[in-house]
């Protein structure tokens, strides 16, 4: 319209929607497609915008918002890149968010562990240290086993990325981000699980002893949900491994003539 964009829609699940000045938006400015997207950023306190909170099973400090707009204003110069050439600036924020998660999901098992292994070491049961049953020491066992590989292979990806931007040469690393993403976050789910265990009633508190683990337990699922599911993210990684094996072979036949 002229000298603005107006803009019709919802979104659901905003970070910190509730207290923003503004919101980058995702907007159709085109056809049908990834190719009629484009990026905006929108006011939040203008004519049009309302938010109402969503109450969610964890993350309360998030902000967690409902965001509606209706005929919404917004100047042509609050556009962010090129008209319709938003999906890619999208498609660009999904792997520092899915490794984000990863390294967080990571984190979150080793607080877990930590707390359920200093609790194992003073709780006492039938006369021994919760520490010293083998069905206990079996789940710190299982921990490790758990959580290193998946640190390394995140240690491995972060290696692989800072080389990139060094060197300056491209890699595709959004198939091994997925998988690292999906491996992260079981991860911490089987582990918040089994500490919980450890820690008996302790970790079902939201006091005391068992208060972080407790916690970690209903924000888990964002980090398995947010930046993908599973489901996604597994085929997300085959499909642009596939891919990727495919332009090698192309390469190489190129090679030999």
């Amino acid at each position: 319209m002229g000298h603005v964009y107006i803009v019709n829609g919802s979104k659901k699940w905003i970070t910190n929607g509730i207290w923003a000045d503004y919101c980058t938006t995702a907007v159709r400015t085109g056809g049908p497609g990834h190719g009629g997207i484009s990026l905006l950023v929108v006011p939040m306190k203008v004519p049009g915008v309302t938010t109402r909170r969503m109450e969610n099973s964890g993350v309360h400090a998030s902000g967690s918002t409902f965001i509606t707009f209706e005929d919404v204003e917004v100047p042509l110069d609050h556009l962010l890149g090129k008209e319709n050439d938003g999906f890619r600036l999208i498609m660009s924020n999904f792997n520092p968010e899915r490794l984000s998660l990863a390294t967080a999901s990571l984190r979150l098992s080793r607080v877990c562990v930590q707390d359920a292994y200093d609790w194992a070491c003073e709780r006492e049961t039938f006369g021994k240290k919760l520490i010293e049953h083998e069905p206990i020491r079996a789940k710190f066992a299982t921990f490790g086993l758990l959580i290193e590989p998946a640190h390394a292979f995140l240690e491995q990806l972060c290696y692989i990325i800072e080389q990139s931007r060094v060197t300056g040469k491209e890699v595709n690393v959004g198939g091994m981000t997925a998988l690292l993403k999906v491996m992260s976050t079981r991860c911490l789910e089987q582990v918040c699980r089994e500490a919980q265990q450890i820690m008996g009633g302790a970790g079902y508190s939201r006091t005391g002893r068992g208060a972080r683990i407790e916690q970690i337990s209903r924000d888990v699922r964002v980090h398995v949900v947010g930046g993908g599911s599973e489901e996604i993210m597994t085929d997300l990684a085959v499909r642009q491994e596939a891919r990727d094996v495919a332009v090698r072979a192309r390469q190489a036949k190129k090679a030999k003539i």
